[in-house]
C-alpha cells in the first residue's frame, strides 16, 4: 500500500485529522427492518434506512397530502416560457432528426456520429486490463478510502474510486501500475485531487 508520504506533502490531512472528520460511526436502528447499521456522524440526522430496499420499501403505497400537492400544484401555477426561450429552443433543434418513436439513435444513425472516433482514454477505462487493475487497488486498500477512511457494508454504501498518484492522461505506462493507483471515496477523489479537472479550461 502506497505510504503516507504523497499525501502528506500535499497538506491532506487523514483519519481524524481531516478537515471533514465527524466524529466516526455511529449506530442507528433501521426504521423498516430494525436492523442495526453503522453511518458516520455527518448522516445522523438523515439516516433512517439501513440499505436502499428498505428505503425502498418505506416508499410504498406513499402519497403527498392534499396540502402538499396543493402547494405543488401552486408553485407551478403563472409559469411560463417566454417567447425568446422558446425561439432558443426552436433554433437548437432545427436541423436535428427527431428521435424515432422505436427508440432513440444509435451509431450511425445518430445526427452526432463522428465515424466511430470514440475517444481512446474511454475506451481504456472501459477495458478489461483497467477493470483489473481497480479491483486490485480496491482489494489491497481493503475497499477502505485512504483519506477518510470510510469504508462500505452493513447497509453503508460508499462509492469508491480509483486515484492515479501519476496522471493517467501524462504517464501512460504506469496506467496499470497498482503502486500508482490509490483507493478514494467520491468525496475525497473529487475535494482532495484533480480529478475531474479538464485541462484543456486551465
Amino acid at each position: 500500500m502506497p505510504t503516507g508520504t504523497y499525501l502528506h506533502k500535499r497538506g491532506i490531512r487523514i483519519g481524524e485529522k481531516a478537515a471533514h472528520w465527524q466524529g466516526g460511526k455511529i449506530k442507528r436502528i433501521c426504521l423498516v427492518c430494525g436492523r442495526e447499521f453503522e453511518i458516520w456522524n455527518y448522516r445522523k440526522d438523515t439516516a433512517k434506512y439501513c440499505s436502499q430496499e428498505c428505503f425502498g420499501n418505506a416508499l410504498i403505497g406513499f402519497k403527498h397530502s392534499d396540502k402538499t400537492r396543493r402547494k405543488m400544484s401552486k408553485s407551478k401555477m403563472g409559469h411560463f416560457t417566454s417567447e425568446k426561450t422558446k425561439r432558443k429552443i426552436s433554433e437548437s433543434h432545427k436541423g436535428k432528426p427527431s428521435l424515432p418513436q422505436q427508440g432513440f439513435r444509435k451509431g450511425k444513425l445518430h445526427y452526432n456520429w463522428k465515424d466511430g472516433a470514440t475517444p481512446k482514454n474511454k475506451k481504456i477505462r472501459q477495458s478489461p486490463e483497467f477493470k483489473e487493475w481497480r479491483e486490485k487497488v480496491f482489494e489491497r486498500d481493503n475497499y477502505t478510502c485512504w483519506i477518510c477512511e470510510d469504508r462500505g457494508g452493513n447497509g453503508h454504501k460508499v462509492i469508491l474510486h480509483p486515484h492515479h498518484l501519476k496522471g493517467f492522461a501524462d504517464y501512460p505506462k504506469l496506467r496499470f501500475d497498482i503502486n500508482n493507483g490509490l483507493t478514494l471515496c467520491k468525496f475525497c477523489h473529487k475535494t482532495y485531487t484533480n480529478w475531474g479537472v479538464n485541462k484543456s479550461r486551465k
